[in-house]
């Protein structure tokens, strides 16, 4: 993806706004995604970037020079990137897709709570494709409130910024643990076998996926691949490949006139009823009732 890149502070876009509050910046912005939009980004801060709207058809994601095809984001998703790291994107709609989407930088320099005591470090581990209803929310509200020019209202943006800054690192990061960041053995080369275990998922998602399968295309045990999804990613490989299957069910669903038993057969479920009841306990709505929803949504902005 380097000769279509270059690199950037934000990712590309119309930028409608910027936030800031102690540690956190975020960058509210609109792009014209009918043709391919490429970027890449390097920041010493800790970067998550929030889809908020617009339906992407293709998406290619590449961090510290590896790159792999997951499905693209969808609203409310997000994609981590810890500080430091160098990461770049190519994506594209269909003609006339404008997208919305948020970018938020977090200082790892300036983690301390509401009373100045400053907080344990934690590890960011990279993700892509995560749900973050928090976030989204709170994003939302906060591009609302800078519409208002009260002092109610910016006490409430400061208060909701900090809320976001130490959400980030509760929900992404982990306690540093010097026995095993010093260990000399530790398996540098895991983070490289959790991709191939991404595309291998992603390309296969229609197939019985058992762990074993999984770990053959990984080259590890079924146990190091339990413990290296676990570390890197935070689920059970089992827990990652239902994740996928039921984004990819929703970008059908929103995207295409496909039928819901086409849909769950095309992605691994055994029945219209496993795919429904499966959908429902992780969304709180069926398939149908997802696509009603969205094809009655409105169009305009999403904040």
């Amino acid at each position: 993806m380097d000769e279509l890149v270059r690199d950037t502070r934000h990712l590309v876009g119309n930028i409608d706004r910027v936030i800031a509050g102690h540690g956190l910046e975020i960058v509210l912005a609109t792009v014209d995604v009918s043709t391919d939009i490429c970027c890449a980004v390097y920041d010493h801060r800790h970067a998550l970037n929030l889809h908020l709207d617009g339906v992407l058809a293709e998406y290619q994601y590449e961090l510290d020079g590896c790159g792999f095809r997951p499905a693209p984001l969808r609203r409310g998703e997000v994609s981590v990137v810890p500080a430091g790291r160098r990461y770049a994107i190519r994506t594209r709609g269909a003609p006339g897709t404008v997208a919305r989407y948020a970018e938020l930088f977090f200082d790892p320099t300036l983690a301390i709570d509401r009373t100045g005591r400053t907080l344990e470090p934690r590890r960011i581990t990279a993700c892509f494709g995560t749900r973050d209803e928090f976030l989204h929310g709170a994003v939302r509200y906060l591009a609302q409130l800078a519409d208002a020019d009260d002092d109610i209202a910016r006490m409430t943006s400061q208060t909701l910024c900090h809320a976001i800054y130490l959400n980030f690192f509760r929900t992404y990061g982990a306690p540093l643990d010097p026995r095993t960041v010093q260990t000399p053995c530790a398996p540098v080369g895991m983070p490289k076998r959790v991709r191939v275990v991404q595309e291998y998922v992603h390309a296969h998602l229609g197939d019985r996926l058992t762990l074993e399968r999984l770990s053959s295309a990984a080259g590890l045990t079924v146990n190091d691949l339990i413990a290296v999804f676990r570390t890197h990613l935070h689920v059970t490989p089992a827990q990652y490949v239902i994740q996928q299957r039921l984004r990819a069910a929703r970008r059908l669903l929103e995207a295409t006139s496909k039928d819901i038993t086409s849909i769950a057969h095309a992605l691994g479920f055994s029945s219209h009823s496993h795919l429904t009841t499966t959908f429902k306990t992780r969304f709180g709505m069926t398939p149908r009732e997802f696509r009603r929803q969205r094809r009655g949504r409105q169009a305009g902005p999403d904040w």
